[in-house]
């Protein structure tokens, strides 16, 4: 056996197996809003510069709201705006209707997050922290909002499932709610008083 073509081998399958990993294919994500404020918050990062494209495909002639996004890149702790985009107008992904967003974006290697929100609630700055334009509004029920940029034709739009794919990241994960997290930390909780009672 030739252990220098055996080691050769298995160093060329892991430089394969590293450059799969890099980026994927679309990945397809779906959720669902239930007020007119809720903001939607997704991971996704590149391990090395290349294009993203982010679009939705869920307005659907009005069968659910028209959402917009925002993408911002991660720097130690916090998030700064890098693009965003309420209505892509002429989506060749959307068939459906041309109240979806899209985004197009040459990225460095790095860390970033995408937000999710029903238009027009825009992004207040250009730090993450800073919120969005409907945080301090008392939550609507999506059932009983008309949503400001609805296609007049078409003002009942009340449908809170969203769907959107991103293509060209090497990662991509929901951002827990709030209340998840919560949530999960009373279960650890519970969990270690458990743990010291018994």
């Amino acid at each position: 056996m030739n252990i220098k073509l055996t080691l050769n081998r298995i160093a060329v399958g892991a430089a394969l197996a590293i450059a799969a990993s890099a980026s994927f294919a679309d990945e397809t994500l779906t959720g669902t809003i239930g007020f007119h404020n809720d903001v939607r918050a997704y991971n996704f990062s590149l391990s090395a510069a290349g294009t993203v494209d982010i679009f939705s495909t869920s307005w659907q002639y009005g069968l659910n709201f028209d959402p917009a996004a925002s993408v911002w890149m991660k720097s130690g702790n916090a998030y700064t705006l890098v693009d965003q985009n309420d209505d892509d107008g002429i989506s060749a992904y959307d068939p459906n209707g041309n109240f979806n967003f899209r985004l197009q974006l040459s990225l460095g290697a790095g860390d970033y997050q995408l937000a999710l929100v029903a238009a027009p609630n825009a992004p207040v700055g250009t730090l993450l922290s800073q919120g969005f334009t409907a945080d301090a509004e008392a939550p609507i029920s999506l059932a009983d909002w008309t949503q400001p940029s609805a296609n007049p034709n078409f003002p009942d739009q009340k449908g809170g499932s969203y769907s959107f794919t991103i293509n060209g990241a090497s990662s991509v994960s929901a951002v827990p709610e709030p209340a998840t997290c919560l949530l999960m930390g009373l279960g650890v909780a519970g969990l270690l008083l458990r743990r010291r009672a018994a």
